[in-house]
């Protein structure tokens, strides 16, 4: 386990993004360029610690289309169980690997690891409640 008090370097992260935009390589224009996102908290504040797509506007309107096309299958063939499984089954997940995306976090913006540990359960209590919510009758 990392420390909360030292600042995490990239060789500690257990885990790297294939696909940083999280979309399929389908739905992203071919011709890739990529900017570096760099840990603030090294010495000399320029480690790469990741490079990201950039994306433009074609990029945005194809993945806007994607989910437009995908909504249909997910509201009319899944049930208010499933969806709420999946909801918790992605917080089970993220709160499974809370050391690296927190180190994630921390690497990238630089602040205390502790505090990005705290920021990560926080979005997972969005998933728990909207998890919960999906049960409910409308």
């Amino acid at each position: 386990a990392l420390s909360t008090m030292a600042m995490p370097s990239v060789g500690e992260v257990s885990f790297h993004l294939n696909n940083p935009s999280l979309l399929s390589s389908a739905t992203i224009n071919s011709g890739v360029k990529t900017f570096d996102v760099v840990n603030p908290g090294s010495k000399d504040g320029k480690e790469v610690i990741a490079k990201c797509r950039v994306m433009d506007q074609s990029d945005a309107k194809s993945i806007i289309e994607a989910s437009a096309a995908a909504l249909p299958a997910w509201r009319d063939e899944t049930t208010c169980l499933h969806r709420s499984k999946i909801l918790t089954k992605w917080s089970d997940e993220i709160k499974n690997n809370l050391e690296d995306v927190a180190t994630v976090m921390t690497l990238e913006s630089g602040k205390p690891l502790a505090e990005s540990k705290g920021e990560v359960m926080y979005a997972c209590s969005f998933l728990d409640y909207y998890a919960g919510e999906a049960l409910r009758p409308t």
